[in-house]
């Protein structure tokens, strides 16, 4: 059927994208190199040029990350224009909101921020994250299981104790332009992760957990102990240090902190 312009389709594969399952099986194509897609999942064999831009609602991607639902184009580095109103779950649990200027790169191993520096972007790889912001704030929740968080408890499942994403536990970055974070996973050195936050970020940095909320500015942190109810256990914290260019400050998952020399 077609309406106002529009081309509807039922089909398997447009163009570069490539349908691996869906619920629905219209498929909706304007004149601008706009796909409108709801409830697919496009595999891994998909090719989405630069320029394209997805719409639509709970689309898996190529990349592993998932559209919930507004508009996303395509844009150079493999990586993503978030439009006002998208909001998606990259590929390493992280939850993500779109804006004015927000980008998005995931798992580039030549991804090189000296490069990016005029934008507002996260990156995300298993190893390292990265919210950048110079003129618009960002928003991201890290979701249960995450690992590089260690966002996971101890369950006893058939006999046997596992690992399972910890639903309880939640850790949110509001980040204010003008401002730079890195968080480097320390594994292989028995360490927490570590969030740097360097002299030339100059805007404010809110972090919230189960446990505590922790503001950065001007180079301080200040740490409020969130209020627990005592017949209730609270929820593991993210374990973390934090470097600002005057303070360190260590957490564990208890959500006790202390200052580092």
């Amino acid at each position: 059927m077609t309406k106002d312009g529009f081309e509807a389709r039922t089909l398997k594969e447009y163009g570069g994208l490539k349908i691996e399952s869906h619920k629905r099986s219209i498929i909706v194509k304007t004149a601008f190199n706009q796909v409108y897609l709801n409830d697919v999942v496009l595999s891994k064999g998909s090719d989405i040029p630069v320029g394209m831009t997805l719409s639509g609602d709970n689309i898996n991607l190529p990349d592993g990350n998932s559209l919930i639902r507004g508009t996303i184009k395509r844009i150079e580095d493999n990586g993503w224009n978030l439009e006002d109103g998208a909001e998606l779950i990259t590929v390493n649990k992280e939850k993500v909101y779109g804006g004015v200027d927000r980008h998005l790169y995931t798992n580039d191993l030549n991804f090189n921020p000296g490069l990016h520096e005029d934008e507002n972007y996260f990156y995300t790889s298993l190893t390292k994250n990265i919210i950048h912001t110079k003129d618009e704030d960002f928003y991201v929740e890290y979701q249960p299981g995450h690992k590089l968080f260690d966002m996971t408890v101890h369950k006893l499942i058939d006999g046997k104790l596992q690992y399972v994403a910890d639903n309880e536990q939640y850790l949110i970055f509001y980040v204010k332009k003008a401002n730079h974070l890195e968080i480097t996973d320390r594994k292989k050195q028995n360490k927490v992760p570590l969030i740097e936050h360097p002299t030339s970020a100059i805007g404010d940095v809110t972090i919230e957990d189960s446990r505590n909320l922790i503001n950065i500015k001007d180079g301080k942190i200040h740490v409020i102990t969130q209020a627990s109810d005592d017949y209730v256990v609270s929820p593991n914290a993210a374990a973390f240090q934090l470097e600002t260019s005057n303070e360190r400050l260590r957490i564990n998952s208890e959500g006790d902190w202390e200052g580092v020399r």
